[in-house]
Formats: structure tokens, sequence, C-alpha cells
């Protein structure tokens, strides 16, 4: 929705026929277009039979992949956000099991988290399709001017010299000067190649930051790689 940014944590799930969206994630002044009396339901992971209410036409972010769908509304889902099949068969080519990642339409590579993890691993085979793992650590910087509204959670885009694989390390004096945290994280990149990177803002006020501006660095010893 433009002028509205929100970060959620999505499941892609093969098993279902539409895209739903929990309805207390979504901002109050939001309006959901109103679904007629014989519209469809949902059954919960939790057993539970849920009616979708609505939809809203979303722009989803999955790392730098953009684009535009239609989702479904439903109240007191247990996950607050699922991509279906209406997703998967025009965004993703590749969902590949064996080593860990889906694929989306613009060549990035997504980690599986799977059931009971915390992080998903990327393996050495997906870390070697873009380059080569760095030992050396590089400035991760704004990639271009950026607002900040107040007490928000979302992503901003970032560049780095830093080539291959890598732990992202937010810079502490960012934290201790204008109160945004930089989620640390494991990231595939490419030098040059702006991609985003999820941060959390904490003052009450609306924040500018220049592009160029150092958040923090990216180190490849860091990184974890599986054998």
């Amino acid at each position: 929705m433009k002028g509205q940014e929100f970060a959620a944590r999505a499941i892609i799930d093969t098993g279902s026929g539409v895209s739903l969206i929990r309805k207390d994630l979504l901002p109050r002044e939001v309006t959901v277009q109103a679904a007629d009396k014989s519209s469809a339901s949902m059954f919960d992971i939790n057993g539970g039979l849920l009616p979708i209410k609505g939809t809203i036409a979303l722009h989803v972010r999955i790392r730098s992949y953009t684009t535009e769908i239609t989702v479904g509304v439903v109240p007191g889902m247990s996950v607050p956000m699922i991509l279906g099949n209406d997703y998967t068969d025009r965004h993703v080519p590749a969902i590949c099991g064996p080593d860990n990642y889906i694929r989306m339409n613009d060549g990035g590579r997504v980690p599986i988290l799977r059931r009971g993890g915390t992080i998903a691993a990327t393996t050495q085979k997906a870390d070697m399709y873009c380059a080569c793992p760095s030992s050396a650590s590089a400035s991760v910087r704004l990639a271009q001017k950026t607002v900040i509204q107040p007490k928000s959670r979302g992503y901003v885009q970032v560049r780095t010299a830093f080539q291959g694989n890598g732990m992202v390390s937010p810079l502490h004096r960012v934290f201790d000067k204008h109160q945004m945290h930089l989620a640390p994280e494991t990231m595939t990149c490419t030098a040059g190649q702006a991609w985003w990177l999820e941060i959390i803002y904490s003052r009450k006020t609306t924040e500018r930051f220049p592009a160029g501006m150092n958040l923090g660095f990216i180190d490849g010893t860091r990184a974890t790689l599986l054998p």
C-alpha cells in the first residue's frame, strides 16, 4: 500500500489456493473491499473454520523482489500471512528442498525456514551461485536518501562493496545517536548491488537519512556455512 510499510513473517504454502493476511496486521485507516455473502472460509492450522472477510491489494517485497498481489483478509488467523498458489505460480519458479532455498523471479534466493528452526541456514552450493565468500569486511551504507517514520519497523535499501556470503552487524553509534536498530542477519551479496535490510526505529520523530550513511558492517568470517 502506498505510504504504508510493515514487516511480517509470511509462509509460502503450496497447499493453499489463495494468499491471505491476518486482519490485525493492517493499519486501521486501510479500507478492505468487502466480500459477498457467499465468500469462502479457510481451515486454520489449529482446526478452526475462519471466514475470509474481504480482499485488499498489497505490494509484497521478499528481499529485493517486489510485486502487487490481491490477498484475502482473515480475522484471527494463527499465522501473519500466507502466500498461496496464486503467488507461487507466478513469482516462485523453483523451490529446492535439498539445497534449502526458494528462487524468486529476479534470481534472488531465500532460505527455507524449517519447522522448529529459528534461522534457515544457507548451503554452500547456494552461496557459490552468487560469489565466493570473502573474509574481508565492508561497510553497509544507505543506497538512497531515506525518510523513516516515528516508531516504525520496515526495510531500507543498502549497498556494500562486500562480495559473497556474510553476517551483517549493526553500527552501535547509529543506535546511540538515532535510536535505529539494524537487524543482524546473514546475507549473500553482489558488490555494489542494492538490497533490503530490516530496521527498527524507536524515536517519536520523523528522521531523514542521507544516501551513503554507514549503518553497519558485513563480515564473511562470521557467516555460517553447512558442510
